[in-house]
């Protein structure tokens, strides 16, 4: 049959199973340091950055809501001479409205980034799992196979190469005498060699 292997020596094979379990265990290694690295990248964007926006973003606001009173009480007057114009408030109350504006932004992108990024992880997780699966069962159970008909193939070629005992070789000839028997001549197939009595 074309797909069957023609496989001469037990040492090659026995390589090519090292090379499989070696294979196996890198895979399982990259496995894990993929699905460390995936969790790191959630934990950024779900702590780090979103965390970071989250905070920067109630300080703006505290901020503004500072700097809008600090402009409403430099307004407030008692009488129309005594109005001021509240250039530096209304400055920093502008400010505070362009961080606050930038923080909310941050903000709203870093949420859409973490949902989208749960979306693409459940994906590559499901990869993962199958990879996983495959090198932790499917694999293991091949090389486990694999190990087991090289160990019977090596049993097998030992006794092959074992001379047996009872080799064709040593039987006796059939038409020779046993040994320890009387010689039989060639008329007197089957008589006795002792004298006859007169």
């Amino acid at each position: 049959m074309a797909d069957q292997a023609d496989v001469r020596s037990l040492d090659r094979l026995d390589e090519f199973r090292q090379q499989a379990e070696a294979f196996r265990a890198g895979l399982l290694k990259e496995i894990e340091s993929l699905t460390l690295e995936l969790r790191r990248l959630t934990q950024w964007l779900e702590q780090d950055v979103l965390g970071y926006w989250g905070d920067e973003s109630s300080q703006a606001e505290r901020r503004w809501a500072e700097c809008r009173d600090n402009l409403s009480r430099c307004q407030s007057y008692v009488r129309a001479d005594e109005k001021r114009p509240c250039t530096e408030e209304k400055k920093r109350l502008r400010l505070a409205e362009q961080r606050l504006e930038l923080c909310q932004q941050k903000l709203r992108l870093s949420q859409a980034a973490l949902t989208f990024w749960q979306t693409e992880r459940s994906k590559l997780q499901a990869h993962i799992a199958r990879c996983q699966d495959f090198a932790e069962s499917n694999m293991r159970v091949t090389c486990e196979h694999l190990r087991d008909q090289i160990e019977r193939l090596r049993l097998y070629t030992q006794l092959r190469s074992t001379p047996r005992p009872n080799s064709p070789t040593s039987l006796p000839n059939p038409g020779s005498p046993l040994p320890g028997t009387p010689g039989r001549g060639a008329e007197g197939e089957g008589q006795s060699e002792q004298p006859i009595e007169p």
